[in-house]
């Protein structure tokens, strides 16, 4: 709602990485398997509380990279920080945060350490 500037970027993975993704995407199961519930937008991305969409996009590419490694969101996330996955960090002060807690039902941000939170920091 608020957009300074528009910039998009695509990539095309690899053929090896669409084979990978699509012997998960093509199976209900599989595609589940890493899904938490509860939904937060700006969800802490080494976080187990809450899940986003981009972390179940990235955490399932994991799984589809190393299915007989990854099986549990933990490790997951364990293959992403291994492999040099490195997260958005967004600059997002006490009265913002606030603001989004209690005007939308969809963010959180108690599972973000506080040391990070209470400088603003929100890695995403």
């Amino acid at each position: 709602d608020d957009l300074w500037r528009y910039v998009a970027v695509y990539a095309v993975p690899t053929a090896e990485v669409q084979q990978r993704l699509l012997s998960v995407l093509l199976h209900d199961e599989r595609i589940r398997a890493l899904q938490h519930l509860p939904y937060s937008t700006v969800s802490y991305v080494w976080g187990a509380k809450y899940q986003q969409s981009n972390q179940w996009a990235l955490e399932t590419l994991a799984m589809a990279m190393d299915p007989a490694a990854v099986h549990t969101r933990a490790q997951a996330q364990a293959w992403l920080q291994l492999k040099g996955y490195a997260p958005s960090v967004l600059k997002i002060g006490a009265l913002t945060r606030l603001g989004g807690r209690l005007g939308s039902a969809n963010i959180a941000f108690d599972d973000h350490p506080g040391e990070k939170r209470f400088s603003d920091r929100i890695e995403t």
